[in-house]
């Protein structure tokens, strides 16, 4: 097995099974009871909890199940792009790829919550929140003490 795909099942091994477990039972329990309740509005609600969830999920993923392994701290900016090429190394690549791609789905979820305002609102409440939730993440990985606090982190998640 290649390295990469090593490295991207020790990512998914490290999360207790039993959240991903608990997290699609609450999705399903809360989808059933919107659409009992609230029947044609339900689909902003169930919006509005996968948007719930799917914070979870985020924080569980860089903070809470992350096993602690110490700490540092780069503040420098792209610092991880000519690590990355110049080693040429694929889990630095991947880490990138999916620090953007763990965000998308808040931009899109949190967009939708936010049609009824004007489209420059929209994409400014947006913005500020992934910014905010990114460097939110990044300040309690550098207190707990799990893993690497990174500026490029927060510029890949509000990416």
């Amino acid at each position: 097995m290649s390295d990469w795909k090593a490295y991207i099942i020790s990512d998914f091994n490290t999360i207790p099974h039993t959240v991903y477990e608990v997290l699609l039972s609450f999705f399903c329990i809360g989808t059933i009871a919107i659409m009992v309740f609230y029947r044609k509005k339900g689909a902003r609600y169930i919006v509005r909890l996968l948007f719930l969830e799917y914070l979870f999920f985020v924080y569980g993923l860089t903070v809470i199940f992350r096993q602690g392994n110490g700490c540092t701290l780069h503040l420098t900016p792209f610092w991880n792009y000519a690590s990355a090429f110049r080693n040429e190394d694929a889990r630095g690549l991947y880490e990138i790829v999916m620090n953007v791609a763990l965000f998308v789905p808040i931009g899109f979820l949190l967009g939708t919550q936010c049609s009824r305002w004007p489209q420059k609102k929209q994409w400014r409440v947006v913005l500020l929140f992934g910014m905010g939730l990114s460097a939110g993440i990044e300040l309690l990985q550098l207190l707990f003490k799990k893993g690497t606090t990174e500026l490029d982190d927060v510029i890949h998640n509000t990416l």
